[in-house]
C-alpha cells in the first residue's frame, strides 16, 4: 500500500501511483514502492524497467539515484530496500519507506493491514497523504 503525496520545497501535490507492479513472460512479479525526491524516483524506475530481472547482486548501478528509494518485493519473496545507489534484503514479516515509514511499521507491528497502516501515516505525518493505493500479487 501506498500514498500518493509528493512534496517540493512547501509545495504538495497529488502525484500518480507511488506503488506499481512487474512481471515478466515466465510469470515473476515484483512489486515496487518507490519514494524521495520526484525527478530521481522517475529516473530510477526506468532504469529498474530495464534491469529488475537481473539478479540484484549483479546489478551495475553506474548513477546514484539522489535522495530516492525503492522497496522492491518480488513474488518468490525476496524484498529489497533500494536507497540511492544500493540494494539491501529485507528480512523482516512487512517493511515500510518514506516519511511515513516509522509510522506504518508500529502500526504493522500491532497488527494493522499495509492499508491501515498507510492510513495511520496519514493522519500522524504531514507528508504522507491525498489518497492510497493498494496492489498485491495476481
Amino acid at each position: 500500500a501506498g500514498d500518493r503525496k509528493q512534496v517540493s520545497g512547501n509545495l504538495a501535490y497529488k502525484s500518480s501511483a507511488k506503488i506499481f507492479k512487474m512481471h515478466n513472460d515466465e510469470g515473476l512479479q515484483m512489486l515496487v514502492g518507490i519514494c524521495g525526491d520526484s525527478n530521481s524516483c522517475e529516473k530510477f524506475v526506468a532504469w529498474l524497467k530495464k534491469n529488475w530481472q537481473i539478479p540484484y547482486k549483479e546489478w551495475n548501478i553506474n548513477a546514484k539515484f539522489k535522495q530516492s528509494g525503492a522497496i522492491l518485493v518480488y513474488s518468490t519473496g525476496l524484498i529489497l530496500e533500494f536507497w540511492e545507489s544500493a540494494a539491501y534484503e529485507v528480512d523482516d514479516e512487512y517493511h515500510a519507506i518514506g516519511s511515513g515509514s516509522a509510522i506504518a511499521l508500529g502500526a504493522m507491528a500491532f497488527g494493522a493491514t499495509p492499508r491501515q497502516a498507510v492510513e495511520i501515516a496519514c493522519k500522524h505525518d504531514r507528508n504522507t497523504g491525498m489518497g492510497i493505493d493498494v496492489i498485491e500479487f495476481n
